[in-house]
């Protein structure tokens, strides 16, 4: 998984998110609670900690009408996430601010959150990706071949009955470390695909979803 896959997962997740919705809904609902009149949609780079040229764009949603500005950065690719923006003249009480404020923080801080375990998922699935297919490719193997060879010259009286239990049981672990890089793997793909499907990992039902992920296995390491 390069750069570029990391990123459109980071953008598929935001604009999947359940969480993101109900922060943006619950910033809607305050600026209707206070009669405030809804100027235009912020798009805004949520990108942070890197020195950029901002340049920005506006444009105008085919379906919804609603006007959208695009924030983008030189050193990275175009992030976006819709803020609802209202005009604050209107609000007379510090009270009715102070709410709208804490609401676009909160929508702003799980956007960043989002975007942060999506990028974090997407590190851990490839990585325990690499580790199976290592396992699979190069320590199963060797082991098997260590195997094999033992128990030959174990059979030209050229090795111990302990040297062939030692090669055995190093078969054994080596298919235990499979096994274990499997499930690995699929609780990574389990997280990534719950961020992809708009939930954030570790809500309800969480754990049933891992287990029923992870692959059957005897540990044997036989083959």
């Amino acid at each position: 998984m390069d750069a570029s896959d990391t990123f459109a997962a980071e953008r598929r997740a935001v604009a999947a998110s359940l969480d993101i919705e109900l922060a943006r809904q619950r910033l809607t609902t305050l600026g209707r609670q206070f009669r405030l009149v809804r100027k235009e949609s912020l798009l805004p780079d949520v990108e942070t900690g890197v020195e950029f040229e901002r340049e920005v764009e506006v444009e105008r949603d085919e379906d919804t009408g609603r006007k959208k500005k695009k924030f983008r950065r030189s050193l990275g690719p175009t992030f976006e996430i819709e803020i609802p923006i209202f005009d604050r003249g209107q609000a007379r009480k510090a009270g009715a601010l102070l709410k709208i404020q804490q609401a676009e923080d909160e929508l702003w801080a799980t956007a960043v959150k989002v975007r942060s375990a999506a990028r974090l998922a997407s590190l851990r699935l490839e990585t325990a990706r690499r580790t199976m297919t290592y396992v699979r490719k190069a320590v199963l193997p060797q082991a098997e071949r260590i195997l094999r060879g033992t128990q030959r010259d174990y059979n030209a009286m050229q090795r111990s009955v302990f040297q062939l239990i030692a090669a055995r049981r190093q078969q054994i672990l080596a298919g235990r470390q499979y096994i274990q890089a499997q499930q690995a793997y699929w609780l990574a793909l389990v997280r990534f695909q719950q961020l992809m499907s708009g939930s954030l990992p570790g809500g309800a039902g969480m754990q049933q979803l891992e287990v029923a992920a992870t692959p059957a296995g005897d540990g044997s390491g036989g083959h």
